[in-house]
């Protein structure tokens, strides 16, 4: 019987958390919104890239989807009054009457817009094994 020692499993790990991204991109025939989950912006655009076999400059704009004002629920609504993104559960527990009358659905186009964000990988780069380590990153930032 040999004693195998096992790496301990942490109690908890912590949950990975994916926002739902809106990617616009340009191509022969016009323009396309692609809808993906992500962790972060940059991981978006690289997996739609990569999926459609599109450069970096064919990338238009990315919106991330917003959370609810009252819970931390992914928005899928507006109030019509004030703008405030909400979510569906959210909507229907601060309204007595139809729900049509007191919310709209929320757009991707109405979703809040990242930055993009270019700068030059070079010696100073922390990550001396990033692929793009000498050329330029773009990177997309809240």
């Amino acid at each position: 019987m040999s004693d195998t020692v096992s790496d301990p499993v942490p109690d908890s790990l912590p949950p990975l958390l994916f926002t739902q991204y809106a990617v616009r991109v340009r191509h022969d025939r016009g323009t396309t919104t692609f809808l993906t989950a992500a962790q972060n912006g940059t991981a978006a655009v690289e997996l739609i890239l990569n999926v459609e076999l599109a450069p970096a400059r064919a990338v238009q704009w990315v919106a991330a989807q917003p959370t609810c004002e009252y819970c931390d629920q992914p928005a899928t609504r507006r109030v019509r009054e004030t703008g405030e993104s909400i979510c569906r559960a959210c909507a229907r527990g601060q309204t007595d009457g139809p729900l049509r009358e007191y919310v709209t659905s929320l757009a991707t186009t109405q979703w809040p817009r990242l930055t993009k964000v270019t700068h030059l990988c070079d010696d100073q780069c922390a990550d001396v094994t990033h692929p793009r380590h000498g050329r330029e990153v773009i990177t997309w930032e809240r």
